[in-house]
């Protein structure tokens, strides 16, 4: 099963990623820690960007079509977003939106085809 996991770096993602026997794409910000993952899981995939960019999860979902998504990316530190407000709302609600769409994006891009290639069977039975 292919798994999609943002902000797989983190805690939640690397235990995921020890304890199932899946196939792992993640996609993360920060480039030291996706350096450790590669040494210690060389065979995840990752892609390196932030869960804002809409146009970079829609090209990862578009290309991987994961089974499952797991939606780990967040800011955790409450004093830092206490402070920090709409840095916190853009990354995780409007991050997680940006997720949620290239889910969406990417199922009615797998239905148009299924559909696309039912339709090209049906007509070729018929002749």
């Amino acid at each position: 099963m292919k798994v999609l996991i943002t902000g797989g770096t983190g805690t939640v993602g690397k235990a995921l990623i020890k304890n199932n026997d899946n196939e792992y794409i993640n996609v993360s910000r920060n480039e030291e820690k996706i350096a450790e993952l590669k040494r210690e899981h060389p065979e995840v995939k990752s892609y390196v960007g932030n869960i804002e960019d809409k146009g970079l999860l829609l090209r990862v979902f578009k290309d991987v079509k994961p089974d499952v998504v797991v939606h780990a990316a967040a800011m955790k530190h409450i004093d830092l977003m206490e402070k920090n407000p709409i840095a916190g709302c853009n990354i995780n609600v409007m991050g997680s939106l940006n997720v949620v769409e290239g889910k969406i994006t990417e199922e009615q891009g797998k239905q148009r085809m299924e559909g696309f290639l039912k339709r090209l069977d049906e007509k070729e039975r018929e002749e």
